[in-house]
């Protein structure tokens, strides 16, 4: 079981979801020949939703439907564990549990129920508290901050962004790539009220360690986040210097490492048009739209997917 799990997280941490699955429910497997205990198959059936919510906007529609069936048994396992574990003391993997399902109400459900998303992400963020674990409250806050955006509410989006940041900053805390997350987090909240100038820094920062530490999917998300503040603010050279990187990301790594391409394509061939270079921004915006259409689907696009 033990081994299963690791590959598992091994596969997560580079974004192969349908690898990290398997390896999980192998592991379920295990488990449920010699179960120890309930805090080991929360554990697993938490992560197997995790990486497939992760997955989702990676691997497209088509890919997706693969990993559905495993990640809605696993969502149903967890939930029916939380009705019994209410009452039980706090613990972390509770808290991690609930910031799942919170991601899971969004990420899951057509349309999206951002009710359900907040209060899980609130009782995420109430037991992290209680139990004083940074790591906790720091995944619990991500869950609320997506759920407040989700919700139009933009201004709590960015406490919350910027709470779970204060909570990475602390020198005590250990965990690198959720500090590295929180950076991108509080940048991406930032730059969705406008304040592109406050959030430059962030996201230049996460980008640094994001490289150091070879996140590609964090590169990419630091590097989009940084072309919408950077068009937003007319500094088109800045973008336009950045054109080796992506061309690199696009070689080097497939869409299921990255994430879709479609929203910073979208965000140069505004550029390319705004500059006069018509046809290379229609080759960009066509080549945007077929990620979209093959990700998403020709309809219900989220609140952000509109470039």
């Amino acid at each position: 079981m033990a081994l299963a799990e690791a590959l598992g997280d091994v596969f997560e941490l580079m974004h192969k979801g349908p690898p990290a699955i398997g390896a999980y429910q192998d592991a379920l497997r295990a488990w449920r020949l010699a179960p120890a205990g309930e805090v080991d198959a929360i554990r697993l059936h938490r992560k197997v939703v995790q990486a497939g919510a992760e997955t989702k906007y990676a691997v497209g529609r088509d890919g997706f439907r693969d990993l559905r069936k495993a990640m809605q048994a696993s969502e149903a396992s967890l939930e029916e564990m939380l009705e019994k574990l209410r009452n039980q003391p706090p613990h972390p993997e509770i808290s991690r549990l609930l910031a799942v399902l919170s991601i899971a109400a969004w990420r899951m459900r057509t349309p999206p129920d951002w009710a359900a998303a907040r209060g899980y992400a609130d009782e995420a963020v109430r037991m992290a508290e209680a139990l004083a674990a940074p790591v906790e409250l720091s995944v619990a806050l991500e869950a609320l901050t997506s759920a407040a955006f989700g919700q139009g509410l933009l201004l709590e989006s960015r406490e919350s962004a910027l709470r779970r940041l204060a909570v990475t900053r602390d020198p005590g805390f250990r965990d690198e790539r959720e500090r590295l997350d929180a950076l991108r987090g509080a940048g991406a909240a930032r730059m969705y009220l406008g304040e592109y100038e406050q959030a430059i820094p962030l996201l230049l920062e996460a980008e640094h360690i994001a490289n150091r530490v070879q996140a590609v999917d964090q590169v990419f998300n630091a590097l989009a986040l940084l072309t919408q503040c950077w068009l937003r603010l007319d500094r088109w050279d800045e973008i336009k210097a950045r054109r080796d990187v992506w061309e690199d990301l696009e070689k080097q790594y497939p869409q299921e490492r990255t994430g879709p391409l479609c929203w910073p394509i979208g965000l140069r061939a505004v550029v390319e048009t705004l500059s006069g270079e018509s046809a290379a921004g229609a080759s960009l915006r066509d080549r945007s739209l077929d990620i979209m259409v093959a990700t998403f689907g020709k309809t219900d696009w989220l609140r952000n997917a509109h470039y």
